[in-house]
């Protein structure tokens, strides 16, 4: 649902050579960032104010688009 929420700001980034990637192990959470851009430091801290930012409203749309895609 992360990354869904995130879709639309990834693109823009993918369209600058970056790029975030969330995976679920075990009992953490991985974050990942990659880029060559001098403009990464400020593609990981907004990514991480959008993570901060993601509200539980936004949650059921979200939820119900995956769902649908599953």
């Amino acid at each position: 649902m992360l990354l869904e929420s995130l879709r639309e700001f990834n693109y823009m980034a993918d369209c600058a050579k970056l790029s975030f990637n969330v995976s679920l192990p075990r009992d953490n959470i991985d974050l990942q960032w990659s880029g060559f851009n001098d403009s990464l430091v400020n593609f990981v801290s907004e990514t991480l104010q959008k993570i901060t930012a993601f509200k539980e409203l936004e949650c059921e749309e979200i939820f119900n688009q995956v769902k649908e895609q599953l």
